[in-house]
């Protein structure tokens, strides 16, 4: 599953946890929330995991958002992005939350993201 913005695209990650820890290493804004380790924690109190990345041809993981999320009350999901995302926020759009609302199969959903300072851009209208 991918959405398309221009040369880069959001994607699913479909790699392995520990290639998943290997990969937002390299981040300069890394931390233990946005680990593997973490999201396993998470699964035993009920939480689902989805890794989110965005990429381009060539071009190395430049935006990478793990992301938790659960069944909420009227047919909605809520998501969680603890601790993240990490690397380059402004690649941080619209796409980002389509292609979890597909990933998770709902048109309502409510996205919790840490970051202020970018939260307003993610806002979408459908």
């Amino acid at each position: 599953m991918k959405i398309e913005t221009s040369p880069l695209a959001w994607t699913v990650w479909d790699g392995t946890s520990s290639e998943w820890n290997k990969t937002i290493a390299h981040f300069e804004d890394v931390n233990v929330y946005q680990s593997a380790e973490w999201a396993i924690h998470k699964t035993t109190s009920g939480w689902s995991v989805v890794r989110l990345v965005c990429v381009g041809d060539g071009v190395p993981v430049i935006t990478a958002a793990q992301c938790l999320y659960r069944s909420g009350p009227l047919s909605t999901v809520v998501v969680w992005v603890p601790g993240g995302p990490m690397g380059d926020l402004d690649k941080m759009t619209p796409d980002f939350v389509d292609l979890l609302k597909q990933h998770v199969k709902t048109n309502l959903i409510y996205v919790r993201i840490p970051h202020q300072t970018f939260a307003c851009k993610l806002i979408v209208k459908h």
